[in-house]
């Protein structure tokens, strides 16, 4: 009954990636004309038909995505979610790295107070935490500090790097019990039985 897994699980096999990188897709084809912000309707869709949005705002998005398939809308204006607070934020233009890099946390930080399941904002929580050290270490390098700029793309590319090789650790109590672990962590070990 007592089991440790010292391995972890791969934060690029989950839903808070996959939301990372729809919001970084609506981002990078967003734009504003004429003072409007506008988003292209699949990043839209995309985004309104995601777990994260389906389980706490289901009526909402059901209808706007119905309301963009039937107009047939290419470019969905920013106006179009102001009747719901997550929404809104989501579906709002940031341009720049620091500003991406911001806007994903905050994202991140709304969805993870109104996931459903623990485990899922777990992995919310990490990506955000994640974001926010690569944005320090951004900060911290040599480059940046003699104004050789870092575009969002140079950012995004860095930001899928790092949270690709990104896993959660599962929770065991390494004394007790039987313990799970990698080929290279059975390396050091000098036990009696080795399965």
């Amino acid at each position: 009954k007592r089991v440790n897994v010292t391995m972890g699980y791969p934060l690029k096999n989950t839903l808070a990636y996959s939301f990372v990188e729809r919001m970084i897709e609506l981002q990078a084809h967003s734009r504003n004309k004429q003072d409007e912000e506008l988003f292209y309707h699949i990043d839209v869709v995309g985004l309104l038909s995601h777990p994260y949005i389906m389980t706490t705002n289901r009526e909402e998005a059901t209808r706007l995505i119905d309301e963009i398939n039937k107009n047939r809308v290419i470019s969905v204006s920013g106006t179009l979610f102001e009747g719901d607070a997550m929404l809104k934020r989501v579906f709002s233009r940031h341009s720049g790295w620091r500003n991406l890099a911001i806007y994903l946390r905050e994202v991140l930080s709304l969805a993870e107070g109104r996931a459903i399941e623990s485990i899922q904002a777990e992995y919310l929580h990490l990506a955000a935490t994640e974001i926010g050290k690569l944005m320090r270490s951004i900060d911290s390098c040599e480059f940046v500090r003699i104004n050789v700029g870092v575009t969002t793309e140079i950012f995004t590319s860095l930001l899928r790097k790092h949270l690709q090789a990104i896993t959660m650790p599962y929770t065991g109590e390494p004394l007790e019990g039987i313990q799970i672990m990698g080929i290279l962590e059975t390396r050091n070990i000098d036990f009696k039985n080795v399965i």
